[in-house]
């Protein structure tokens, strides 16, 4: 886990094999909350706009922004979160191979850094990814490995000056040419395409 795992960053680590965490990465945050925004004032006070609604039944609109939830509405709300959350603490007693009941004494939205988190056993170890790859290769039996890190990153000086053959060749082209340098661009899509086309009678130009 990096700088932040927390929340359904958390709740994707929970099931690993074993957890690694930066002594301050902030962890946790084992809880669910619902919100659901009424709008109605702002529609009509701020916007002059009044909305009325045909419903099949009184709970069709449920979490409808354009009014505030009936005491009904929010108990039935207020269940599914909780519903959520069981299924939350759960997942993390599985993985973390602790009770429900533990999970739910350090639940509950609290957030931990990652020294405390490993207190709590909510990690199994500090580290980074180099840690992390490593116990990977380990369980995995590899003796040589490498990593590689994707997407390849373009060289900032390349990025800079453009030294590549097709940047200076489009440079020296858009120099050349001037605004007509787009139907050279377009005539190359052509030709560089396979296959059954078929052409518009116009072209869209983005600029």
């Amino acid at each position: 886990m990096g700088d932040l795992a927390a929340s359904g960053g958390y709740y994707i680590s929970c099931a690993a094999d074993r957890i690694f965490a930066q002594p301050n990465t902030i962890t946790g945050s084992i809880g669910v909350f619902g919100m659901v925004p009424n709008m109605k004032k702002v529609f009509e006070e701020k916007l002059g706009i009044t909305l009325d609604t045909v419903n099949t039944n009184k709970h069709s609109d449920l979490m409808s922004t354009f009014r505030g939830a009936t005491p009904t509405e929010s108990v039935f709300i207020q269940k599914s979160v909780e519903a959520v959350y069981d299924v939350f603490i759960g997942r993390v007693a599985e993985g973390r191979k602790i009770s429900k009941d533990q999970v739910d004494s350090i639940g509950q939205g609290r957030v931990w850094s990652g020294s405390d988190a490993l207190k709590i056993n909510l990690v199994d170890e500090l580290g980074g990814l180099p840690e992390a790859i490593a116990y990977a290769a380990k369980k995995a039996k590899l003796k040589e490995y490498r990593t590689e890190e994707l997407p390849l990153q373009k060289n900032p000086f390349d990025e800079l000056f453009g030294k590549s053959e097709a940047d200076a060749e489009a440079r020296i082209m858009k120099k050349s040419l001037g605004p007509n340098y787009i139907y050279l661009k377009q005539v190359r899509s052509i030709l560089n395409s396979k296959g059954v086309q078929v052409r518009l009678p116009y072209e869209i130009i983005i600029n």
